[in-house]
């Protein structure tokens, strides 16, 4: 390959930005944290996207079918996608698959793929805020490429993610082995709903415990790619299917079995939740809980708390308009030494923590401020009133 060419055509991009997928061939590198795309071609990288590094869809699946380059799910600007998008090789654009229904939230992932189907299960979700919590992520659902429609499966009690030891068997099957469990390797069969374990070896312990050893399978043998430091050079081991995975202990269901009184429980549920709505009595502007604001304190019944002039202008403006877009405040808060993302996170910390304490305040259920979304755009946030406070 001609490393000039490949800095030159890259730019900004690491090496190991880059995943490799292979279609009809032809190998493609594609950029994890957006929408660039190169092709190998006689040792040189050629770009071929009209698309830029966006960084809404990091840590995403990307894999391919039916001759076509997929990404699905990853986070950005605080938000865990569901998203499904497609690399179109004649517009050279990237494009979102429609479906019928939204699928999953989830980043790093797993995805198998078999008859014309796609099962995602594992990964991780970050909550829709400035903390950015991780939580991982249980649901397993179905995609149907044909009738474009995903389905809910279910929970799996068993959680994979990206960071995991992964050997793909075929594009339906994956063998797994955890870092945090040495002693066992778990087999992963999930259009058959099964889980098998096996007994760890000599061999996949060395994949746990060597980061630099790479393992693959191809022609129903396990092979292992180590670094030897001593010789400067590369071993590859090999191992057949039935002395790597020779000590089956057991295995079990991957998705939990529906219960067979799931239907009877709902029903219940509904049942519950339409007496709850038909009986609860409306909130009318009679028994709106009262907020009396101040220079710079507001104040509830006897209670009282100190407020900051960003806190002040963020009240104010719900008392004007009982809403608000984090746009409108941009003015308040101006720092020409922080980029405009930088204040933007700053606002939204300072929203987040009014709304904690003016909801300890006054005892509310719900918070002070809703975040809600644009009708126009989804991808704005809209601030809104509690209905049950009325500010004076």
């Amino acid at each position: 390959m001609d490393l000039n060419n490949y800095q030159t055509e890259l730019k900004t991009i690491k090496p190991r930005e880059l995943e490799l997928i292979k279609v009809s061939g032809i190998s493609y590198l594609i950029d994890k944290f957006g929408g660039t795309i190169f092709v190998l071609e006689n040792d040189r990288l050629k770009r071929i996207d009209n698309s830029y590094r966006h960084r809404s869809q990091i840590e995403s699946n990307i894999f391919s079918y039916n001759d076509t380059i997929f990404r699905h799910g990853g986070y950005g600007f605080w938000e865990t996608r569901d998203l499904l998008t497609f690399f179109d090789f004649k517009t050279n654009e990237w494009e979102i698959k429609q479906n019928k229904n939204k699928g999953t939230k989830k980043y790093s992932h797993l995805i198998t793929i078999k008859n014309n189907k796609l099962i995602t299960f594992g990964g991780f979700l970050k909550d829709d805020s400035l903390n950015s919590l991780e939580t991982k992520s249980n649901s397993v659902y179905s995609y149907d490429f044909q009738k474009n429609e995903w389905t809910n499966l279910g929970v799996s009690k068993y959680h994979f993610s990206k960071n995991d030891n992964i050997i793909d068997i075929g594009n339906d099957k994956k063998v797994i082995i955890r870092k945090n469990i040495k002693d066992t390797v778990f087999l992963i069969k999930p259009f058959e709903n099964k889980i098998e374990f096996y007994k760890s070896n000599n061999f996949t312990r060395n994949i746990v415990s060597n980061n630099n050893l790479k393992s693959f399978y191809k022609d129903s043998v396990f092979h292992l790619i180590s670094n030897i430091h001593v010789k400067s050079k590369l071993e590859i081991n090999k191992r057949f299917y039935d002395k790597f995975l020779s000590n089956k202990f057991g295995e079990d269901s991957f998705v939990f079995k529906k219960n067979n009184y799931i239907i009877e429980i709902l029903g219940i549920l509904f049942l519950i939740v339409f007496i709850l709505i038909y009986f609860k009595k409306p909130q009318t502007k009679k028994n709106r809980k009262i907020l009396i604001l101040n220079n710079k304190s507001v104040h509830y019944k006897k209670r009282k708390i100190e407020i900051s002039d960003y806190d002040l202008s963020i009240i104010n403006s719900l008392k004007k308009n009982n809403e608000f877009k984090i746009i409108d405040l941009m003015s308040v808060y101006k720092n020409s030494e922080l980029n405009y993302n930088h204040q933007l996170r700053i606002m939204n910390k300072i929203i987040n923590d009014l709304n904690n304490k003016i909801k300890t305040l006054m005892d509310l259920k719900k918070p002070f401020i809703i975040v809600t979304k644009s009708d126009m755009d989804k991808r704005i946030r809209v601030y809104k009133l509690n209905n049950q406070v009325k500010i004076k």
